[in-house]
């Protein structure tokens, strides 16, 4: 088992981001071999932002996403002002299917008096011109739904039409797949729609020269801290390093480079991303976190006797590293100038990325605790 952990406590922004991660544990892989330069398919994510009209106050989004085995899909619905919600539910578009999903206690209770669609409380005085006399009620914002839907949930959930996982999972996939939060004054829906998931920009051309301890394996993160491996706190296949070895690796040649610009970037969820996360009780999917940390940074020149080949060592000494975060390496080709410090009295290399060039990145993989 792999725990979490940073290195450098005075690094506190960082460390917050993490502070809910927990462990991360290996259930299954082979040892001692270099992983294919290849980044790991992503499960299939959906997200559908959710409006109602001008006579149905509120707004919200819903996130699905699938366990790369098939064997779930996950959900995630929030709304902001929100009259009164009664239910949600997904719908396949053909119309034919929905399937109810247990609303949250908190958005199930009501707020003030019961309101009924139509009624000015959901803007229906905009319509005959009475703007000036509508007051909304205070509409609910939050979480309205989390879970997953299984095979063994799913029937009890249908509310119309037939179903099974494997259809849910291939519709939501082609983008036909919609949620619907009913309200006292009407729908908020919206279509899912599959997002492209974040892999690291650029040409993957950096190679590892190094075996890793482990590939093929799957990583869980006990994000609940309940001692459970659940699917839902599956990161998926990936590549374990011991980070307490030197990393070397290699990379493309590119014509004109003085030097390149080599760093480690670890991905992390935003503080929003962790709210969302935190409320549904389990991680979004990594491939959607968009916070970067670039570390590890180093500049190696062309005149090295190996000017395309790097050992990073000291993995987190002195530095903040995250061992529940998908990390990978970018190399950018730079130019290299000699400046004056008149503070220093002496001459330092100043670098500027070379414009226009691409830069090359790794296989994304997960480094483990020392």
């Amino acid at each position: 088992m792999f725990k979490m952990h940073t290195k450098a406590a005075g690094l506190l922004v960082f460390a917050l981001l993490f502070v809910a991660v927990g462990t991360v544990a290996a259930q299954s892989g082979s040892g001692g071999s270099t992983p294919a330069n290849v980044v790991t398919s992503p499960q299939t994510v959906a997200i559908a932002p959710l409006a109602g009209s001008a006579t149905i106050p509120g707004s919200g989004e819903a996130i699905l996403w699938t366990t790369r085995d098939g064997s779930s899909v996950f959900y995630t619905i929030r709304v902001s002002n929100a009259i009164q919600p009664q239910s949600a539910v997904v719908r396949l578009n053909t119309g034919q299917t929905t399937i109810a999903l247990p609303i949250s206690s908190a958005a199930a209770a009501p707020t003030g008096s019961l309101v009924t669609p139509g009624s000015p409380e959901c803007g229906a005085a905009v319509q005959t011109g009475q703007a000036a006399q509508l007051s909304l009620p205070q509409g609910f914002s939050g979480l309205v739904a989390s879970g997953s839907l299984t095979t063994a949930n799913l029937t009890g959930s249908i509310q119309a039409g037939t179903v099974d996982l494997n259809t849910l999972i291939t519709q939501l996939a082609a983008g036909n797949v919609s949620v619907v939060v009913n309200t006292a004054c009407g729908p908020l829906s919206g279509i899912l729609r599959p997002v492209a998931t974040i892999a690291p920009a650029g040409n993957q051309t950096v190679t590892f020269q190094s075996a890793f301890l482990q590939q093929g394996i799957t990583l869980t993160n006990d994000f609940n801290q309940n001692g459970v491996n659940e699917p839902a706190e599956a990161l998926g296949p990936g590549s374990l390093y011991d980070s307490s070895l030197p990393l070397i690796f290699g990379w493309q040649p590119v014509v004109g480079a003085d030097a390149y610009r080599v760093s480690l970037v670890q991905m992390s969820m935003t503080p929003a991303q962790m709210s969302v996360s935190q409320a549904a009780g389990f991680p979004l999917p990594w491939q959607m976190w968009n916070s970067r940390q670039d570390q590890k940074v180093s500049y190696h020149s062309i005149s090295d006797p190996n000017p395309t080949s790097f050992t990073m060592g000291a993995l987190g000494v002195g530095e903040s590293l995250c061992t529940s975060c998908p990390s990978y390496i970018v190399v950018q080709p730079v130019k290299a100038t000699q400046v004056f410090n008149h503070d220093t009295q002496m001459f330092e290399w100043q670098y500027t990325l070379i414009a226009g060039t691409p830069a090359q990145v790794s296989n994304v993989f997960w480094l483990s605790a020392q």
